[in-house]
């Protein structure tokens, strides 16, 4: 992004998304599916589903975090 774009999205109270927000958002979101994939395919097996529940909550809400940082 250039310097002129960045001032007029300030300028107009627009949302700024680093690069790096972007690709953290996407991480996170790769973990809470694979989570989620780790709850489907073991949970007949699996003891620890509520603590994976959790995992996926504390994901969804650290993406909001930083998605919404700048608002």
């Amino acid at each position: 992004m250039s310097i002129s774009e960045l001032v007029r999205k300030r300028t107009f109270g627009k949302t700024i998304h680093a690069a790096t927000d972007l690709i953290m958002i996407r991480e996170l979101r790769r973990l809470g599916g694979l989570q989620k994939y780790t709850i489907n395919k073991f949970a007949p097996h699996f003891e620890v589903v509520d603590e994976c529940n959790a995992t996926i909550r504390a994901l969804r809400a650290a993406i909001e975090r930083v998605a919404n940082h700048d608002r």
